[in-house]
């Protein structure tokens, strides 16, 4: 009997600890997978170097726009910043780029690590095609 006693003992230990192990394998979740890291809308460019005037490319100055600076001029026309259609024209480019780079009013300023020279050149061009 108290052979028989020990033996129903183990098993029942040994069920308990492999039935509380599958519970709790059953019940675990993965961790979550940490969120993907967001791209910034320009990547910068290399600081050392200054374009030409003019030497922008309008296409990709579009795009520079499209992620910046549309949501307050979209189209390049008034909304909760004033038009800049024909800015370049009145301005000229050195004063739309000290616009962009130092802000305007409510504007917040465009540092070089957020659009790089080149990338300025672009959106010169675009904003230039803005008549």
């Amino acid at each position: 009997m108290r052979r028989s006693f020990w033996r129903r003992l183990v098993v029942v230990l040994c069920a308990g600890v492999i039935g509380t192990s599958l519970i709790a394998g059953a019940c675990a979740s993965p961790a979550p997978a940490p969120p993907a890291a967001k791209a910034p809308a320009v990547t910068p460019a290399s600081p050392s170097t200054k374009p030409a005037a003019g030497a922008g490319d309008a296409t990709a100055g579009k795009s520079i726009f499209d992620a910046n600076c549309t949501a307050c001029h979209p189209g390049g026309g008034q909304g909760n910043g004033p038009s800049i259609i024909g800015a370049v024209g009145k301005l000229g480019e050195a004063g739309v780029s000290s616009a962009v780079r130092g802000g305007k009013g409510e504007m917040p300023a465009f540092s070089e690590t957020t659009i790089g020279a080149k990338q300025l050149a672009d959106l010169m061009a675009y904003l230039a095609t803005l008549k």
